[in-house]
């Protein structure tokens, strides 16, 4: 029954266009393979797996704590990414959808930048002040022309991860430090530069 359906508006394709050439079932049976086969090695190529646990560290920063959080326990959904700034016990902030894969600290501890290469989650850039204030913060839009590779959800490298090379502009006296900006090592080995308010 189905086949004959698909006859009858073959046929009618072709009497209404003639110039239209009907395609041959193993020719449309390629193609549809081919499709099938190219979207299904895509998102392979860029599947990641998540370890179903709990994973935390922190890092002092000045008088703060700053804790990095992974929790893949739910395995049906994705993973939580967080981080949390600590004053003491004191919750200052929680940073839902936020993470790093590598940071610097200013020489005064006035400044923390967290950046990362990844789009699990989609951070490329965080920027916290010594009371806990989010300063700046930057997902993974960055201009297109920055990105040294990119994938369609995983990959998003900016920087030189195996030497990112963070640096603080002070523009302080000796007593006070006043950074605006940070750079960092791009993926091309030259210098990004950002404002930080």
């Amino acid at each position: 029954w189905p086949l004959g359906e698909v006859r009858l508006v073959r046929a009618i394709i072709s009497a209404s266009d003639p110039n239209r050439p009907v395609e041959k079932p193993m020719t449309l049976r390629l193609s549809l393979l081919t499709s099938l086969l190219f979207f299904a090695l895509s998102s392979w190529a860029d599947s990641m797996y998540f370890a179903p646990e709990l994973i935390t560290e922190d890092i002092s920063f000045g008088e703060l704590t700053i804790t990095k959080i992974y929790d893949g326990r739910d395995r049906e959904a994705l993973p939580l990414w967080a981080i949390e700034i600590r004053k003491g016990e004191i919750l200052i902030s929680r940073i839902v959808g936020a993470g790093f894969d590598d940071y610097a600290i200013s020489q005064g501890e006035s400044i923390f930048v967290g950046i990362s290469n990844s789009g699990y989650p989609d951070t490329a850039y965080l920027v916290v002040d010594r009371y806990g204030a989010l300063l700046s913060f930057k997902r993974h839009l960055l201009p297109t022309e920055m990105y040294c590779q990119l994938s369609v959800s995983a990959l998003r490298e900016w920087y030189d991860s195996e030497s990112p090379d963070i640096h603080f502009r002070d523009v302080g006296n000796d007593a006070f430090e006043s950074i605006p900006s940070f750079s960092v090592r791009g993926c091309d080995g030259g210098r990004i530069d950002f404002d930080i308010q």
